[in-house]
């Protein structure tokens, strides 16, 4: 069962995605970024969304050699 323990902060979210809290809200308005739980005012990202948003953008080079 998750509870919102599990849950990071914008703070930590941002800190692990090295980008502002501030980008992160403006991202949610967006539509854009990781997803996120909302419940009232509280906004929370589990750790694996955080994985997954990283995932998708993790660009794959391939040597030719």
């Amino acid at each position: 069962m998750e509870t919102l323990e599990t849950l990071w902060s914008s703070d930590l979210a941002a800190k692990h995605l090295r980008v502002k809290p501030e980008t992160l809200a403006n991202w949610r308005s967006q539509g854009k970024g990781p997803s996120y739980v909302k419940i009232g005012r509280l906004v929370g990202y589990r750790p694996e969304a955080i994985d997954a948003y990283l995932n998708r953008h993790t660009i794959k080079t391939y040597d030719s050699s």
